[in-house]
C-alpha cells in the first residue's frame, strides 16, 4: 500500500472519521492533477484551511485560507514556504468551506499560481 492509499497519511492523529479523511483524499487528488503540483498535503480543514507541499519543479507551498483571505507563499527549493524569504500572493474568496469544497479549494490555489506566474518569473 503506497503512503497515498494510507488513511494515516490524510489523517495522522486518528482524530478524523471516514468523511474528513474522503474529503482530504479527493483534495490531494486534485491538487496534483495540476500539473504544477507535485505533492499536496492538508494540514488543516478549517480556520485556517491549510495545505502544503512541493510543486513540479522543487519549489514548496503553503497555502492558507481564512476570513476570507486565501494565501499561496512559495519559496525556493530546501527553503520554508513559511519563511521570511518566501514570495506571498493573496486573494480574496467568499464561499470556500472545509476541504468537502475541493473544487474551490483547487481553483484558488490554481489562480494564486497564475498570479505568482504573472510576476514575471524566468523559471514558469
Amino acid at each position: 500500500m503506497s503512503a497515498a492509499d494510507d488513511d494515516r497519511a490524510y489523517d495522522p492523529t486518528g482524530m478524523f472519521g471516514p468523511a474528513t479523511i474522503a474529503a482530504r483524499r479527493a483534495l490531494v487528488a486534485r491538487l496534483t492533477a495540476l500539473p504544477q503540483i507535485q505533492t499536496a498535503l492538508v494540514t488543516c480543514d478549517v480556520a485556517p484551511q491549510q495545505i502544503e507541499g512541493i510543486l513540479a519543479d522543487g519549489r514548496p507551498y503553503y497555502f492558507h485560507a481564512r476570513k476570507g483571505i486565501a494565501t499561496l507563499a512559495l519559496a525556493e527549493p530546501g527553503k520554508p514556504a513559511t519563511g521570511p524569504d518566501a514570495v506571498t500572493e493573496q486573494t480574496e474568496y467568499t464561499h470556500l468551506e472545509l476541504t468537502e469544497r475541493a473544487e474551490e479549494t483547487t481553483d484558488l490555489i490554481a489562480e494564486l499560481l497564475d498570479q505568482h506566474t504573472s510576476e514575471g518569473d524566468p523559471r514558469r
